[in-house]
């Protein structure tokens, strides 16, 4: 008679190993896709719109796109995806970052405020400036510094700000003092966040801190940050005079840059 041997027990006895089907890869995630190279071939049709150049990235790049129509409309535009983008012609950009494509592109969008983006889990919300910053700022005054979209996954701090920098062309500089901490292994996911709070945070997991100076975010101890900021304290510039009303007479305030800025046309003078 043939004893029936349980399965398990058959493979213990016959020294093999039990093995679980391998997970299925994880799709990229929408700040992966924003932060892909991108390829947009020179756009010359002056009736290309704004939604043909988007179906045209969707299809590419495998990207999602919704236009807030109602963040739009505050600012008396209708229609906004039928815009024309095309005129003048949007010139060829190779191997850059979607993100950077698509900024490119909704710089022709005439919204009052301009017209930008936020990252949602499963696509790329386009809305305007002025929604935007309330979204993000509330009723904050400024700076406003370029906001982050990037997945850091178990590496050092020193790296970590490099990327920052690197995706908001904007200087974070490390103190040589702070390099043993900066070795601080950080796993971290920002999305739509502002580059100063992520290098604030960033820090503080490394028992660093960061200090604003005009375009530069310098990540340094504790300790020198403090006395940094007393001496800058010290150095503050007035105020515009033309931006200081009665009730802030005198009040002075720290030179912090954004590190971007819009061109103004300068109005000639009357009779010039």
């Amino acid at each position: 008679m043939y004893r029936a041997i349980p399965i398990v027990g058959a493979i213990v006895a016959l020294g093999l190993t039990s093995w679980a089907a391998p997970s299925p890869k994880q799709p990229p995630s929408m700040v992966q896709k924003l932060n892909q190279r991108a390829n947009l071939d020179g756009v010359n049709d002056p009736k290309t719109t704004l939604n043909d150049v988007l179906d045209k990235l969707s299809k590419l790049y495998d990207v999602s796109f919704d236009i807030s129509e109602t963040a739009f409309k505050l600012e008396g535009l209708m229609a906004v995806g039928a815009i024309e983008v095309a005129n003048p012609p949007i010139p060829a950009m190779k191997n850059a970052k979607l993100g950077r494509v698509l900024r490119k592109i909704l710089s022709r969008v005439p919204a009052a405020s301009g017209a930008t983006f936020f990252v949602r889990s499963d696509y790329i919300e386009i809305t305007t400036g002025a929604y935007h910053s309330q979204a993000i700022w509330g009723v904050y005054a400024g700076p406003h510094l370029p906001t982050v979209n990037v997945e850091l996954e178990k590496c050092s701090l020193e790296n970590a700000i490099h990327q920052l920098s690197e995706v908001t062309d904007f200087n974070v500089i490390l103190d040589n003092r702070a390099a043993e901490k900066a070795k601080t292994s950080v796993s971290v996911r920002f999305r739509n966040t502002p580059l100063d709070t992520a290098v604030r945070l960033l820090a503080d997991m490394s028992d660093l801190r960061s200090v604003h100076l005009d375009n530069v975010l310098y990540v340094t101890t504790k300790e020198n940050a403090a006395a940094l900021e007393a001496r800058l304290e010290k150095e503050k510039t007035p105020t515009n005079p033309l931006d200081v009303d009665d009730s802030n007479q005198g009040e002075f305030k720290p030179r912090k840059g954004t590190g971007v800025s819009d061109i103004v046309p300068i109005k000639p003078k009357a009779g010039a």
